[in-house]
């Protein structure tokens, strides 16, 4: 908990000011931090540039930095960061390859795993490796796995880098063990043995990878799991057709798994994230691993996602499923002041909601001019739940006339707080705390100013820390290292914390 509260202070001040904070960090706090603050690019380019090696390995096995920052790990040759990205699962195929491919000479420890290892992904990987025996054990183990499109391309790389590093006799060897003679990819590999020029037949049977139609078909595989996804979209030539894969999963959605897989690829465009996220069967690991993967933030989400019942379908479900939910709370408060004031705008905005096309900004502008009827009270909970989170921002007398007219219910925040709270006098549990926050039963600026101890304040809401942080302690190093030292063991409020590291060090 003390750790979330200090990234989430960290993040306000400037990336040379952290820099010289977490200098001064002891090395296992400074590294969890800085896997916590991986996503600010000014600070990672410290690190790389000027930062120590430990925290170059520390950093390169950590699941929380993401893919585009583990590529410029790799970029730095050491055997021992490549060893922490291959083995972390934030890594893809494409990342792997490079490493097998591209990186200086494995690290002896990662060498010796892989010629043992039996992890989907890893053995997927090794098919592209420079080195004949890791070839060999990719093929042993890929021999075993149900014939899936993307396997059966993994078999074709492996043969034909076993071809290049090996030779043909070492290639008739392997197709002469009894479960590749029937495999799928079997003539094929016969037919390049018996070609005046194999390899290249190999070769051009696997190098343009899987057209639209065929990585379709891989993604609708039984039981294809997420980090195959990431596999099957990195044997692809170039950008997958993200149009032909949205239309796909509009005509039959894919499974929960594939979907997340698919949201957390780099380059997934925007709306594509959107409708993922907001019908994969009532799942919240899409927008999970978009937000975890970097490919979208909760703002660019909530600012620029279409269209907007989607998008609020999509934050509502994220929020009340997962108890950690209050990512999206700051994107959403920037609307607060663009919401209606009344009844019946709420309700006009209720009724252009389900079919409006343009983000929720649009939608809340579009609302304001309309002259739509309100519509009737909603039959069924699945109508309302969109509402939501823009309900939740409106004042709470006016909320519950909302409510009121829409035919939902409004939890009191008397009644939410008493489930979680033996006395009054009691604190709220830091997860209640969340959820007081995304029903807006209790302000931002309150957490911080009146909840004790301050770590649980800032791991709520330190996202709305950022003006009471800079009015105590400016851009002085010393007073932010104050406060981040002070913070694990301090039972005050957050304002208290930051009142006494500016005094400390004034």
């Amino acid at each position: 908990m003390a750790i979330e509260g200090m990234a989430a202070l960290l993040r306000h001040s400037r990336p040379d000011v952290a820099a010289r904070v977490l200098e001064r960090c002891a090395p296992g706090t400074r590294r969890r931090l800085l896997g916590r603050l991986s996503d600010i690019t000014p600070l990672i380019d410290r690190i790389l540039t000027d930062g120590d090696h430990r925290d170059h390995v520390a950093l390169a096995g950590d699941d929380r930095v993401p893919r585009r920052v583990l590529e410029r790990f790799v970029a730095l040759g050491s055997a021992e960061v490549n060893r922490r990205v291959f083995t972390n699962s934030r890594a893809d195929t494409r990342l792997r390859r490079r490493i097998l491919v591209e990186g200086p000479e494995l690290h002896p420890a990662l060498y010796e795993e892989l010629l043992t290892t039996r992890a989907r992904p890893y053995v997927l990987a090794l098919a592209y490796a420079r080195d004949v025996e890791l070839v060999r054990h990719s093929l042993s183990i890929l021999g075993e796995l149900p014939n899936k499109p993307h396997v059966e391309h993994a078999r074709l790389r492996a043969f034909a880098s076993l071809w290049r590093l090996a030779g043909a006799d070492a290639v008739r060897v392997a197709l002469g063990i009894g479960r590749y003679r029937t495999r799928v990819i079997g003539p094929v590999v016969r037919a390049a043995l018996e070609s005046d020029d194999g390899l290249a037949v190999l070769e051009a049977a696997v190098s343009p990878g899987p057209d639209t139609d065929e990585l379709i078909r891989s993604l609708r595989a039984d039981g294809l799991r997420r980090n195959e996804v990431r596999h099957v979209l990195g044997t692809v030539a170039g950008a997958p057709d993200w149009k032909a894969v949205a239309a796909a999963h509009q005509s039959t959605p894919f499974s929960p798994e594939v979907s997340a897989g698919l949201a957390g690829a780099e380059g997934c465009p925007l709306d594509v994230t959107v409708l993922l996220a907001s019908s994969a069967s009532h799942s919240t690991l899409p927008l999970e691993q978009a937000l975890i993967n970097g490919v979208v933030t909760a703002g660019r989400f909530v600012d620029e996602g279409r269209p907007a019942w989607h998008v609020l379908s999509a934050v509502d479900r994220f929020r009340m499923r997962l108890e950690g939910g209050t990512v999206f709370e700051q994107p959403l408060d920037k609307l607060r002041r663009l919401l209606p004031d009344d009844v019946d705008g709420w309700l006009r905005l209720a009724a252009l909601g389900p079919e409006y096309p343009g983000t929720i900004r649009e939608l809340v502008e579009a609302a304001r001019e309309s002259d739509v009827a309100g519509p009737h009270p909603p039959t069924d909970s699945a109508s309302e739940r969109p509402f939501a989170p823009l309900l939740n921002l409106a004042p709470p007398q006016l909320r519950a006339r909302i409510a009121s007219a829409l035919g939902t219910s409004d939890e009191p925040r008397d009644a939410l707080t008493a489930r979680h709270s033996s006395s009054p006098a009691d604190p709220i549990p830091e997860a209640a705390l969340r959820r007081l926050l995304a029903k807006r039963l209790v302000g931002p600026d309150e957490i911080l100013r009146d909840t004790r101890p301050a770590a649980v304040a800032l791991a709520v809401a330190g996202a709305f820390a950022g003006d009471l942080a800079h009015k105590h302690l400016a851009d002085d190093a010393d007073a932010w290292t104050a406060a981040v030292t002070l913070l694990p063991g301090f039972t005050g409020t957050a304002t208290e914390l930051l009142e006494t590291a500016a005094a400390m060090t004034a």
